[in-house]
């Protein structure tokens, strides 16, 4: 069930306006609600109800050339469920304890306030400065909130956490765009985010009164995983003249997580270090996150045909990521791994061509829709298992030539496919 309010709306002289938009969810995703009837083999089922609510207030004003956009937003989820605590994941020790109605924990409702505000101003005829700053907040996906919630026997050892606070990201923009030329604009941006409060297991080792069967430890989301990146912006505009036009966009961006190593998992000793507050990781450490993509262009290529047709290619392409081999000792034959720390670039190009007639009052448009035009084959990931350092060695790390089924990358992209049809209007 979902309500959207556009309850306010001022404009005064010209100048200044706002509006204040309210909206309500209430049972989140429910179609993930499962059967309150817990049998032995539904292992992953829950039922809950939880709700969100956001409010959000903005503001436009413009002085002369002055441009002034001011905002703030408030998030408001109530997760509406009990948590498991994992020093005492059930009522007692013995296998007739799994009771997965045991839920010890009270989350409290969480709210978040996002103010952002954007400044432009120009510097000279042809040319503006602009600023912006955000704050914006996300709750947890439903799966790290409520995985492993519930769990009839044996008991499940790795938890969602109904507790997590809201994700935060706090966003920093400056830039400057200039008219060119008649028709060429050109736009610079350097920006810097930072995210916080990002889900990461933590390791437990419940009282030993509340132990079962071969249960000696459990696993816990807590919001200790932080991500940053920063870079720069590019964008080229050229309006339609000569019966064409053009947009592109390139960004160059470095993304670094601040987390533990790969494969260490952090343990809290007892309760009271996980009651005293959000713990910080002794092993912490910077790195190039697994999905940075260093560089990113996108160009959109409006062509207007003769006969009335018009034609856009759309063309992204981006760089590989990082990858890293878990032993660098390992036999290398072909040398990959001393000379090369990224996948290939990828690369994939769709086209939608258009013709539209009037008939009387109505227009029907006939058109054509070409996705991955040029039949690219793309990897868009090289993972850091041990079966990915083998490939990575073979020189084939998807292993479209003979490798295993499913490989250790990801294909991102489908094959070319066409598709025709026609729209009406009137």
């Amino acid at each position: 069930m979902g309500v959207s309010l556009y309850d306010y709306h001022e404009q005064r002289r010209s100048i200044a306006m706002g509006n204040a938009p309210a909206m309500f969810n209430q049972d989140i995703n429910s179609t993930f609600a499962a059967t309150t009837k817990f049998a032995s083999v539904s292992g992953w089922e829950y039922h809950v109800y939880p709700s969100e609510y956001f409010l959000y207030a903005q503001d436009r004003i413009e002085y002369g050339g002055l441009i002034v956009n001011a905002g703030l937003r408030m998030d408001i989820f109530n997760p509406q469920t009990n948590s498991v605590n994992p020093f005492r994941p059930r009522p007692g020790p013995s296998n007739g304890d799994d009771d997965p109605n045991f839920l010890t924990d009270h989350p409290s409702i969480k709210t978040g306030l996002a103010p952002r505000l954007g400044i432009s101003h120009p510097i000279t005829d042809q040319a503006a400065l602009h600023y912006s700053y955000g704050v914006f907040n996300q709750r947890a996906t439903l799966a790290n909130l409520y995985d492993g919630l519930v769990q009839s026997f044996p008991f499940e050892r790795n938890h969602g956490n109904p507790d997590l606070p809201f994700q935060q990201a706090t966003n920093y923009e400056m830039g400057v765009q200039a008219e060119l030329y008649p028709g060429y604009h050109l736009d610079v941006t350097g920006y810097f985010r930072d995210v916080d409060q990002l889900p990461d297991r933590w390791v437990t080792s419940p009282e030993a009164n509340f132990i079962g069967g071969s249960q000696r430890e459990l696993s816990v989301l807590l919001p200790t995983y932080a991500q940053d990146s920063r870079g720069f912006e590019l964008s080229f505009r050229r309006a339609m003249m000569n019966r064409f036009s053009i947009r592109a966009n390139y960004t160059i961006s470095f993304v670094t997580d601040l987390t533990t190593p790969e494969g260490v998992r952090e343990t809290i000793v007892n309760e009271a270090d996980y009651r005293s507050g959000t713990p910080k990781p002794s092993t912490y450490k910077r790195r190039i996150t697994d999905y940075d993509r260093r560089h990113r262009l996108v160009t959109n290529l409006l062509i207007e045909l003769p006969v009335g047709i018009t034609a856009n290619f759309l063309t992204k392409a981006q760089s590989g990521n990082q990858y890293r081999s878990k032993n660098e000792t390992t036999a290398d034959p072909l040398g990959l791994l001393g000379t090369s720390r990224l996948s290939p670039w990828t690369w994939t190009t769709d086209v939608y061509a258009q013709k539209v007639v009037t008939l009387g009052g109505t227009r029907l448009g006939v058109f054509t829709q070409i996705n991955n035009l040029f039949d690219r084959t793309n990897i868009y990931r090289i993972g850091s298992s041990p079966a990915a350092e083998r490939w990575i060695r073979r020189g084939d790390p998807v292993g479209f030539t003979g490798g295993p089924l499913g490989g250790i990358g990801t294909q991102g992209n489908s094959p070319r496919d066409i598709w025709v049809g026609f729209n009406l209007s009137w």
